[in-house]
């Protein structure tokens, strides 16, 4: 019995990768689409919030990837479909 739970969920899972992969709307509808959070400088926080997010947490990925300190220096911050933040510095 628990062979065929854990087939099936295999296979359910194949197939959603597959229909992703195979038609993009259906990948969009299932793993979502990146979601800007900071846009030329401008924090957009209904985003931040809808996704559970704070400054802080976008500022920890800046320092890591980056070397960015301030919100200031960021021109752009994404949320990317695997849950990583993608930092754009600003050019001096």
């Amino acid at each position: 019995m628990s062979l065929l739970v854990i087939l099936t969920l295999v296979g359910l899972d194949r197939l959603a990768d597959y229909l992703g992969w195979r038609f993009s709307h259906v990948g969009m509808v299932l793993d979502g689409a990146p979601v800007v959070l900071i846009e030329r400088g401008r924090l957009l926080e209904d985003r931040m919030h809808q996704h559970h997010l704070d400054l802080e947490q976008v500022l920890q990925e800046a320092r890591s990837s980056q070397g960015i300190r301030s919100v200031d220096e960021i021109d752009y911050a994404i949320l990317e479909r695997s849950g990583i933040i993608s930092v754009i510095p600003k050019k001096n």
